[in-house]
């Protein structure tokens, strides 16, 4: 398998191509995963998004920040430090928004006294960025009050330029969705992509690459140990998911009967058929785990129609985790024993038993 990184996908994953067809090999997909840095510009990660085909994926993902909302949005993911407090004003002079950084000034008494503005957050209306400004009729900012000002308007300004990691990488998820590909981990960035999406893949991340958006590209070829791994891979995603869609159906049938609104069951009786479908798709490299996959899938989509068409719930929680249609065939135990004579045998139960 050759490794593809993101400065040049398109014109790396053609050469690899042109190379393995040449020795007579199909491309069938590719491992696929990705590395976001902390920094991107909102308005060309979105462009790079609608130029690769996906604009409303990355319109939904990577919104425009107004300053009025990466203000309130920096607020929230910046914590005060000890002796400070935030509030925002409800009817500010001269600004859409605005936020007190409030102290408490010690009194004579050696008492903590009311708490004091000592410094303002606010959009500037003019230049559409976030300032900190002294309380007003004031002409100097409180000291700790305004150094965290200052680091709350850097953050708010922030927002209204990059994107947040998450930004991206929920945009990038919901292409890797789109385009079906086989999510390797629940909580990972691992991703089988079929080889017809490849080019897509790439176009997109090779317009990402300038802001060092990388990714890898392991590609999976018509080759017994390629398969082999790869169907490995494709069956732990499967049962994961299979269990996924299992535990739904428990919750749907528990005491609380989760997920029984009608549009809660389509969605889940929707979800089984997408899997269904992905299973056949990846057939080349599942081979005869879809057979598998289509039965367990059948079994838990069936209860479903059930509820959705009025029936009772039939399906309990201790089969969530039961062992699934393409569950890895068990090794069979092996047990040893010292005899009379003091000679070790080894027993492995056969087949039949």
């Amino acid at each position: 398998m050759r490794n593809i990184t993101s400065l040049s996908v398109t014109n790396a994953l053609a050469a690899s191509q042109e190379k393995m067809s040449a020795a007579g090999c199909s491309l069938l997909a590719a491992f696929v995963s990705y590395d976001v840095p902390v920094k991107v510009p909102r308005e060309t990660a979105r462009a790079a998004f609608k130029d690769a085909g996906y604009f409303e994926i990355g319109k939904a993902c990577i919104p425009l920040l107004s300053p009025e909302s990466a203000l309130r949005k920096a607020n929230t993911q910046k914590k005060p430090p000890k002796g400070l407090a935030v509030k925002e004003f409800p009817n500010p002079h001269n600004a859409s928004v605005s936020f007190g950084i409030f102290y408490s000034p010690t009194a004579v008494d050696g008492e903590a006294g009311d708490l004091t503005v000592g410094a303002r957050v606010r959009v500037n209306g003019d230049t559409n960025t976030v300032e900190v400004v002294p309380p007003e009729g004031e002409e100097k900012a409180h000291g700790p009050a305004l150094r965290f000002g200052q680091d709350l308007a850097r953050r708010a300004n922030g927002l209204i330029k990059f994107c947040e990691t998450s930004d991206i990488t929920s945009a990038l998820l919901a292409v890797l969705e789109k385009m079906h590909a086989l999510k390797l981990s629940k909580h990972g960035r691992g991703h089988i992509v079929l080889a017809a999406r490849l080019s897509t893949w790439g176009a997109l991340m090779d317009r990402l690459s300038v802001h060092q958006v990388s990714t890898n590209m392991l590609s999976i070829w018509d080759l017994p140990d390629h398969i082999l791994s790869a169907r490995e891979s494709g069956r732990d995603s499967f049962i994961e998911q299979i269990r996924d869609l299992r535990q739904r159906c428990a919750d749907a049938c528990g005491p609380e009967r989760k997920g029984t609104r009608s549009d809660a069951l389509q969605k889940s009786i929707d979800a089984c058929a997408t899997l269904i479908n992905e299973a056949h798709l990846y057939a080349a490299i599942l081979g005869d785990l879809v057979a598998g996959v289509e039965a367990d899938v059948s079994k838990v989509k069936k209860v479903f129609d059930n509820l959705a068409s009025g029936g009772s719930p039939t399906f309990s929680a201790d089969l969530v985790m039961a062992p699934t249609s393409i569950d890895r065939p068990t090794e069979p135990e092996v047990s040893v024993e010292t005899d009379e004579n003091g000679d070790k045998v080894v027993t492995i139960p056969s087949a039949e038993a």
